[in-house]
């Protein structure tokens, strides 16, 4: 493992350091996890304090970087809000974990599915929680009602409904 930056100075892992060529609001957080591609990328202190928080209080991903955070951006409509993080949580207990930090620091949360909203309403500027990543499954039918969690497709739940000869039907 190379432990030094190709300027030849030490690489310091899971720290902020301080780079010059940026305004003194950025910084430039490095991980030394070799299964990520954006090691240095660019990142505020909010949204790094943001991050550290919570990947030590959930399971699942948390994502501050800019590239990331610009995909997150935009939905199916005309608007173009970047939030301050997006979190893909695995399971309910992230989602609670999630939810009681934004309260605790008085960010907004904002609820993304597939993105394919027309009115910007999974945009917003502070913590997305995209549900379409881990939490996609179809719990239950009892043959009246069904049970899924947030980020089940409308594709794949009449797909399985088809198969009782139901339908979910478009919303007006």
């Amino acid at each position: 493992v190379n432990s030094r930056t190709p300027s030849g100075s030490p690489r310091m892992p899971r720290k902020l350091r301080r780079q010059t060529n940026h305004p003194p609001t950025e910084f430039v957080a490095v991980y030394n996890n070799p299964d990520s591609t954006n090691k240095g990328f660019i990142m505020d202190q909010e949204r790094a304090r943001i991050q550290e928080d919570l990947r030590g209080v959930i399971d699942g991903e948390v994502r501050c970087d800019d590239l990331f955070l610009q995909l997150y951006s935009s939905d199916a409509s005309i608007y173009q809000i970047k939030p301050r993080a997006v979190i893909r949580p695995r399971h309910v207990q992230d989602v609670v974990a999630t939810v009681q930090y934004a309260s605790e620091h008085g960010i907004a949360v904002h609820a993304r599915g597939a993105g394919s909203g027309l009115a910007g309403e999974s945009l917003g500027s502070g913590l997305v929680i995209d549900f379409s990543h881990h939490m996609r499954r179809i719990i239950g039918f009892d043959g009246e009602s069904v049970h899924v969690q947030p980020g089940v497709v409308y594709a794949h739940l009449n797909k399985y409904l088809g198969k009782h000869n139901r339908l979910f039907g478009p919303d007006p």
